[in-house]
Formats: C-alpha cells, structure tokens, sequence
C-alpha cells in the first residue's frame, strides 16, 4: 500500500491498463472518461472514501475507463491481493461484490428473477403487491430536447416490470437478449447500449438498475454501472432524474413515482 498525491489534471491510470491494484480516494475528487479518438465522455465522479478500479481488479479484465484528477487529490493504492485480504474482513462489502459479480457472470434475465442475495426481489406484473406504495402510478419524462418528441408531454405510464430502456441494434448488431419495452434511436458514437437500464419493483420500492452498458447510468446524482461503486440505486418518492450514457448525454429522464 502507498499514498499518492496527484495535481489536478493528472491521469491516474488509463482505460485499457491492467487491472493490478484498486485506488482508494482519500482526499479531492476524480473523473471518469471514456475516450473515442478526439471524443472524451464524462461517464462520472468519484470522491473521498470511494475505490476506483475495483471490479477490473476482482474479474482481472482491463481498466474500462480512464480516470484523472479532477483537483488535486491523495489516492491509496492497493495491491490486488490486499484488496482482496481486505473484502474478505468486510463481510457488507463482500457481499455487494458478490451480488455485482453474480449479476454480470449470469444471464440478463437474473433481472426477471428474485435475487436472494440482494434481499430485494423483484415484483414481475402478475404478481399482486400488498404494499400500497407498490401501487402507485410511475410516470417517465423524457428530460431532455431529443426526447421530449419520443415521449407524451404528459408522462408515459410505467405499467409493466422489470420496465428496459436501451437503444435500436444497428445493421450488423445482434438483437438484445430480452425484449426492451422503451427503444431509442442513436447514432456513433452511441452513449446507450442496446440494453442499457431497467426500473424495477421490487418488495421495498422502486430501484433503477444498470444492465453492465458501456457508458453507465446516473440516477439522483448516484453513478451507476461498471466503472462505479453500485450497479443500482433506490427511487424517492416524488421526482426522480436519470442520465444514460455519460453525464452530459441527451439521454435524460424524469421518473416520478
């Protein structure tokens, strides 16, 4: 382990690298990129507390992403082997590792199913809810001006779960696996996937969950997906916001439930 100070605009590490050693953010903030050529999408931020690289570490796959100083900040790294000697005494961390790398070794239909692991099962349809919360209606907006001509200016009504969001399969690209109930038109360079997330029901609420897509998904500020700390996060009641594909992407929702 050693602590490293990096000025802001520093490259931490770069996308593609190998995925040896997990940093751990002590003090400031980094930024997640993509990087297409010329093109650099912000995907996210990560700050005090937060790891950084820790699921390339576990699977052994490449960084998936750059990261860099977004002001001057202190990192710790870790050696892939004391990360691990470290999840281990941490049995809640252990265990959100566990359930994220169930969910990508599995098939997409882990969606449809209960997760026993995860203590929040999902609610398909048919099945009747006794929570009145449950009940009520969930309406998406789309938040931005290349959606607001996709989606009724009064709010599309949410009536089927686990609900995808994803994009149109170009000439050349295989159909999705499941069937996605809300289909966007995209062009390269494409910030949604195929499919890129799902809004569920489950026992507890209403959840918002990433589906691995390439570029994440931000729901209330909270970064979700590969490159970050969770693959979902919980809706409040009232007004929800939601960023597909890089936090300057026009793919933007409003959720109220």
């Amino acid at each position: 382990m050693q602590q490293r100070r990096y000025e802001r605009g520093a490259v931490i590490f770069r996308e593609g690298e190998d995925s040896d050693s997990v940093c751990r953010i002590i003090d400031g903030r980094v930024e997640v990129v993509k990087e297409d050529g010329p093109q650099r999408i912000v995907l996210g931020h990560i700050g005090k507390g937060e790891y950084v690289g820790e699921m390339g570490a576990i699977d052994g796959r490449p960084r998936s992403a750059t990261v860099w100083a977004e002001s001057d900040v202190i990192v710790e790294w870790i050696e892939r082997a004391e990360f691990l000697r470290r999840v281990s005494e941490n049995s809640e961390t252990a265990l959100e590792l566990i359930i994220r790398l169930s969910e990508r070794l599995g098939s997409l239909n882990r969606v449809y199913s209960e997760s026993v692991l995860s203590g929040t099962p999902v609610l398909r349809t048919e099945q009747p809810s006794t929570s009145a919360a449950l009940e009520r209606e969930v309406l998406i907006f789309g938040d931005a001006r290349g959606l607001k001509n996709v989606l009724p200016p009064e709010g599309l009504v949410i009536d089927t779960y686990p609900y995808l969001i994803g994009r149109h399969p170009q000439r050349g690209e295989s159909a999705s696996e499941l069937d996605v109930d809300l289909m966007l038109e995209d062009s390269t360079p494409y910030r949604m996937s195929r499919m890129h997330f799902a809004i569920l029901r489950t026992q507890d609420g209403f959840q918002v969950r990433d589906l691995e897509s390439t570029l994440g998904t931000s729901v209330n500020g909270m970064f979700l997906g590969k490159h970050f700390g969770s693959d979902r996060a919980s809706l409040k009641r009232g007004e929800n916001f939601i960023a597909a594909g890089g936090v300057d992407s026009q793919f933007r929702f409003r959720v109220l439930c």
